[in-house]
């Protein structure tokens, strides 16, 4: 099989479709497009995700936590503890395994989120850095029972831009040929999307605005993340490619490698669901968080996107595939 998520087919048939779901204290479990499960312990509600990272070398460690978090963020959580496992290769050096754990114990701590525990090994069994964390937030419990259904007629919110975790990463990995090809300033733009790759201010945001629902862009890019999201609500919906952000150095990066920005990784990008996004868009704006409606739930079934001012280029949406990035960085880590 390729490289990258199982598709949602697949993962439904063999992985998903052999769990069962029997504990009441268990208000989301396992399922397509969740990334976590909620738990009612009486009080407030216990989110839990879990994620690795497994395609990064420089700034993992921010990574790492930056995507638990933003899953937390996504089901309008606050963080509040980190567990990590750090798989490392044989020949590794210290000042590497230290890098990483600073960058974890700074960006956790900059979240107000503790690490509770984990677990540190080197092993022949992987070749490279493997980060793996799970992550619990605090969800008030009455936020999450009032939460209203999406419904046709709302707006889908699109925060930041497309692209920024996989054109940091790729920056980094081909940080040599890109400076000689296009300058030192724009690997460095390239590699300061690392900074923009959380999503836990959008989401707030969005919690006082009032939403739907919201998902978080990561493997498969934003129309990876659209998919998901849109077959969740069980509605269709028209998405306007021209809407979606891209920037010019994402886009540049792109033509380089000859791979898609809508496929690619996009960690800090946050789709919300709501039924004023223009409003949403203004109040994040007010924030310095760029945000954009780039579509709207329909009641016929089927995912668009439309490409072109008269409207009339429908282009499906799949679902998510092997991301963009591997077509690049299979060089380094095959």
């Amino acid at each position: 099989m390729y490289a990258g998520k199982l598709p949602n087919s697949e993962l439904q048939k063999i992985v998903l479709g052999k769990i069962k779901n029997f504990k009441k204290e268990v208000l989301v479990g396992a399922g397509i497009g969740e990334d976590c499960s909620v738990i009612d312990f009486g009080g407030n509600l216990c989110v839990i995700t879990s994620d690795p990272i497994t395609a990064a070398s420089e700034n993992s460690g921010e990574l790492a936590v930056n995507v638990c978090c933003n899953d937390l963020a996504a089901k309008g959580a606050e963080p509040l503890g980190l567990m990590v496992t750090l798989l490392f290769p044989p020949g590794i050096e210290k000042a590497q395994i230290e890098k990483i754990v600073d960058e974890i114990c700074y960006a956790s701590f900059s979240k107000d989120m503790q690490i509770i525990g984990g677990h540190t090994e080197i092993t022949p069994s992987v070749n490279s850095v493997v980060i793996s964390c799970t992550a619990l937030g605090t969800l008030d419990k009455n936020l999450f029972n009032n939460i209203p259904k999406p419904e046709p007629g709302d707006d889908i919110v699109m925060t930041k831009h497309a692209g920024l975790e996989g054109t940091a990463i790729i920056a980094s990995e081909y940080e040599k040929e890109l400076t000689q090809f296009f300058g030192k300033d724009f690997v460095s733009e390239c590699k300061s999307y690392y900074t923009l790759t959380s999503v836990l201010e959008d989401s707030r945001e969005a919690r006082k605005h009032g939403f739907k629902s919201m998902h978080d862009a990561t493997e498969g890019g934003i129309l990876g993340a659209l998919w998901e999201l849109i077959y969740s609500t069980g509605y269709g919906a028209d998405i306007y490619k021209n809407e979606i952000s891209v920037t010019k150095t994402t886009h540049t990066l792109c033509e380089y490698f000859d791979i898609d920005p809508l496929r690619l990784i996009s960690s800090g990008c946050l789709l919300i669901i709501c039924p004023d996004g223009k409003e949403l868009c203004r109040k994040l704006k007010d924030k310095g968080i760029n945000a954009n409606v780039i579509g709207k739930l329909k009641t016929e079934k089927g995912m668009f996107l439309i490409d072109g001012i008269d409207g009339k280029n429908r282009i499906d949406i799949d679902e998510p595939q092997s991301d963009e990035l591997y077509k690049v960085i299979k060089k380094v880590f095959k």
